[in-house]
């Protein structure tokens, strides 16, 4: 798990899921009931995608969860925001 992380971080978030995808598609499935959200996630929110397979294969997170699901929405937002900057600062 550590080791996906780590990975995630220096190749980034999309392979991450990709990679974690194929190794353990059955956590997947588990956590997720349709592959809508999983796809839109891969597209918009990759980082909030990992941590909810992270703390919740079984798609139901717990109170503390929401702590980890939230610093990896402000991730994926503040990721938004850079790419967003740079283009109009240019």
């Amino acid at each position: 798990m550590g080791c996906l992380l780590l990975i995630s971080a220096f190749a980034g978030p999309r392979f991450g899921i990709i990679l974690w995808w194929l190794i353990d598609m059955d956590r997947w499935e588990r956590a997720f009931d349709e592959i809508l959200w999983p796809l839109v996630g891969f597209v918009f929110f990759p980082w909030t995608i990992l941590a909810f397979v992270a703390v919740a294969p079984n798609g139901n997170p717990t109170d503390s969860d929401y702590i980890w699901l939230a610093l990896a929405f402000a991730l994926d937002l503040m990721s938004w925001a850079s790419n967003m900057a740079k283009r109009y600062t240019m």
